[in-house]
This record gives structure tokens, sequence and C-alpha cells, in this order.
């Protein structure tokens, strides 16, 4: 006697065989418009992840562009503070030079006041640092490079407040011998601390354009390497 079922929504079925009745569960079918949603909503979905892939891709590559163009900046600012020191290094030496003379030998003369008062003071620019550090665009630079960058601007920042603190020679004409000693001691320690200073300012600024030139280079081949896969 087959089991009664109300449309198709019997799980189950029996059937004779051999004169015996057996029982079998019926698989229900998908029905189409589930299979339909279904299909849509997966090609839905991967469109989203798409775009959304390609979107990262145009993000992280303008990212890139951006520390390229951020470190030609930095490394025009850089040669431009290079040059002045490489500029003015030799005539700060040479004062060096005239000034500890005088302090060792008695009868080298020197108006130590003219000397200070027309000593010139290496201009050093800070543009590109203050610039990236308002727009955020350090961020899109590697950390190593961030980190050389910063300290040598923090160095300059230091050379130029120590640049201007100037010693203030008293020597007049009737000063004593001891006034005078103390303003060529003052200003030997002085020349001497600002010329060692714009050397150690020359060997970092070397070695930062040569870090900033293998950052360009990894930045470029980074950008390079994006426009392939796109292509």
């Amino acid at each position: 006697m087959p089991v009664e079922t109300i449309g198709s929504l019997a799980p189950f079925e029996t059937e004779s065989e051999n004169g015996l009745m057996r029982t079998r569960r019926r698989v229900p079918s998908t029905p189409a418009w589930l299979l339909r949603i279904t299909i849509e909503s997966f090609f839905i979905v991967l469109s989203i992840l798409a775009a959304f892939a390609v979107e990262n891709w145009r993000d992280n590559r303008e990212k890139q562009r951006v520390a390229v163009r951020s470190l030609q900046i930095f490394e025009r600012e850089i040669r431009l503070n290079l040059a002045a020191i490489e500029d003015l290094a030799p005539y700060h030496s040479g004062i060096l030079n005239v000034v500890s003379q005088a302090r060792t030998d008695s009868t080298v003369s020197v108006d130590v006041r003219t000397v200070m008062d027309g000593l010139q003071i290496v201009p050093l620019r800070t543009a590109a640092w203050q610039t990236a550090l308002g727009t955020g665009v350090l961020t899109y630079i590697d950390v190593e490079t961030v980190w050389h960058l910063s300290l040598i601007y923090s160095m300059q920042q230091s050379f130029v407040e120590d640049s201007r603190a100037k010693p203030q020679p008293a020597t007049l004409q009737n000063a004593s011998r001891e006034e005078v000693r103390k303003d060529i001691a003052d200003a030997y320690s002085y020349m001497n601390a600002l010329v060692s200073s714009e050397q150690n300012l020359k060997v970092l600024y070397e070695e930062m354009l040569r870090t900033i030139q293998g950052t360009l280079q990894r930045q470029e081949n980074g950008i390079a390497e994006q426009d392939t896969v796109k292509h």
C-alpha cells in the first residue's frame, strides 16, 4: 500500500519489488529560483571583491608615487644644504686656524670682535621636512629612510641653534691681557665646534643622499612591477 503524500513534500516513497514493500528517501530537487539567486549573489560578491582589489592597487600605486616625489624633494633640499656647507666650510676652517694660532702664540694678534661680527652662518633649509610632517607623506616612506631623515634634520636644527650662539667678545683697545686671552679662547671653542659640526653634517648628508637614491630605486621598481601586473 503506497504512503500518502501531499504534492512533492513527502520525504519518503514506497515501491514494490519481488512482492516486498521498500521505503526509500526522496532527494528533493533545488528550486530554480534558489539556484539563480545563489549564482547571482556569487557574481555580485566577486565583482565587489574585484572592485576593492582594483581600488587598493590604485591607492598603493598613488602612495608610492607620492613617496617618490617626496624623496626627490628631500634629495634636492639636502643637496642644497650640502652645497651651502661646502661653500662656507673653507672660510670657517680658515678662521679656526687664525684663532688657534692666536690662542697658542701670544705674538699673533687677532681682533676677535671683528671676526665674530663678520662670521657667516650656513643657511640650511628645512622646507621639505616641515612639509612632509604637515602632509603625512612620511607614512608612505619606509621606516629606515624616515628614521635617517628624522636624525639628520634633528642634528641640522641643533647645528643651526649652536651656530647662532656666537660668543660676544668684550675686547676693547684698553682691555687687559686676561680679557683678550679669554675672548680668543671662547672664539676658538666656538669655531672648533662649528667646523666639527659642519664636517659631521657633510658626512650625514652624503650618506643620506645614498640612502635616498637606494629607496627611490626600490620605489620606482615597485611602481614598474605594479604597472606590469596591471597590463
